[in-house]
């Protein structure tokens, strides 16, 4: 706060050691926080000819408008000091942080976001629920994550499995199954489950979009067999046929991460911009300015996983400022002609605490032949509408409630959660490639946000 700079500013300032630096990011040192200038530790690295590995240092020139050649070649000289820089490590840092570092995955870049996430090569990713063009879904607040045990001979049908949990949660939950196995003999008897009978374990996620509603529901299942007596009804099984097989706990979501993805090498370029209540783009957030409010969204940079162009978008929800009412994020073809260069080029929205589970996703069909486009939408979406509001205020009035109760309840009513909608159609397509030069981009925005002004419809 005092020196506009972090303890791993500090260390990289005065040319400390890979081993120190590795050091101090395990103690929890965060990577991705700017200093005065602007600079995360990991580009002050760069700027002083060095590359850090633990850092994860991303683009050098971020704040100059660089050509696809330019990036490229960045990459190949990045590329030869990666390697020289694992072989030094080898002979340098201690045994117990040679090991910590050969067991990571091989990336060009780590991405962190202000909960910590780190973008690393994994297995196969858990499923969200799969958006459809124009379709629009909620963000989560809150999670359960539930592990059920079931009691029954014949294969579970996923999809009314699915349907008969959500509606034990009152119906307005979204349910994504993550796995479906059979109970081998040691974990039964560690459940205690009855013997010569087949049981199922059933591992999924229950997302509200409001956090107190999660609470209630985690408590009435503790204190309660609601939840199990419901599903085993739906499902015609015995009333002991369902049980948890560990205890639920709510998982706020707060911080999530849209990742633009594509199964190519080739830049992926993607980029934020946020528009204000009045149509007025208050920022882009790019591969080359990459930070908004104080960490609220800010992005990776170029990166590759496995091989893979990855541009991924941190939003911490709760840091958006009240004035920003819409997010856009764009996709252009950074070296190929144009998208169709790109293998099934995607946006995955996860949360940051839960980086191998999607929350939603979706792919985009009808932007093979442009060469940038407009692919999805966040915008803030109020928990009642100001008629709603209106009603509800003069109903507390004229029953006498207090003034004080009232105002707590109207800023109750006042908080939002946001919707992502799945755009990426022809009329979001662009005939130019917008990396770094966004006038287009932000143009066909404003056209349709004024369209939609002037017909009264959402977008």
């Amino acid at each position: 706060p005092v020196t506009g700079q972090t303890l791993l500013h500090t260390l990289v300032s005065r040319g400390a050691s890979e081993a120190a630096l590795q050091h101090a990011v395990s103690v929890g040192c965060e990577r991705m926080i700017a200093n005065a200038a602007g600079d995360i530790p990991g580009d002050v690295v760069m700027k002083k000819g060095r590359y850090s590995q633990c850092l994860g240092s991303t683009v050098p020139l971020r704040h100059t408008k660089q050509s696809y050649r330019d990036r490229q070649s960045w990459r190949q000289s990045y590329r030869g000091r990666q390697s020289q820089e694992s072989a030094r490590q080898s002979s340098t840092l201690s045994p117990g942080l040679e090991r910590r570092v050969v067991q990571e995955p091989t990336m060009e870049a780590a991405v962190s976001s202000s909960a910590g996430y780190q973008m690393q090569s994994r297995g196969k990713r858990k499923s969200g629920l799969k958006l459809l063009t124009n379709e629009t879904s909620s963000v989560p607040k809150a999670r359960l994550d539930l592990d059920l045990d079931l009691q029954q001979e014949e294969e579970l049908d996923a999809e009314r499995l699915e349907e008969t949990i959500k509606k034990a949660y009152g119906g307005r939950a979204k349910v994504s199954i993550d796995e479906v196995a059979d109970k081998d003999e040691e974990s039964r008897q560690k459940s205690k489950r009855s013997e010569g009978k087949r049981w199922q374990n059933v591992k999924c996620r229950v997302m509200f979009d409001d956090v107190e509603e999660a609470k209630t529901w985690q408590q009435r299942g503790s204190a309660s067999r609601e939840v199990q007596s419901s599903i085993s009804a739906a499902l015609k099984l015995n009333s002991g046929a369902v049980e948890f097989d560990g205890e639920t706990k709510v998982d706020e979501v707060d911080a999530i991460m849209l990742k633009l993805d594509s199964d190519s090498s080739h830049i992926l370029c993607g980029a934020c911009l946020l528009y204000n209540g009045q149509g007025e783009c208050e920022k882009i957030v790019h591969y080359s300015d990459r930070y908004f409010a104080r960490g609220a969204v800010s992005h990776s940079g170029d990166t590759q996983v496995d091989g893979k162009s990855v541009h991924a978008i941190s939003i911490v929800q709760s840091k958006i400022p009240d004035e920003v009412k819409q997010m856009y994020f764009t996709l252009c073809s950074c070296g190929p002609e144009d998208l169709s260069g790109f293998k099934d080029p995607s946006i995955m929205l996860f949360d940051t605490n839960q980086p191998d589970a999607n929350l939603l996703e979706y792919s985009i069909n009808q932007a093979a032949k442009s060469l940038s486009c407009v692919m999805a939408r966040m915008l803030r979406h109020p928990s009642w509408s100001p008629g709603d509001r209106a009603v509800i205020a003069r109903l507390l009035r004229s029953v006498k409630f207090p003034l004080l109760c009232i105002d707590l309840v109207m800023a109750m009513a006042a908080e939002s959660t946001w919707v992502v909608q799945a755009l990426g159609t022809e009329e979001w397509n662009l005939t130019t490639k917008i990396c770094c030069h966004y006038e287009a981009c932000t143009a066909l925005i404003e056209r349709h946000i004024q369209s939609s002004n002037i017909s009264g419809k959402a977008l």
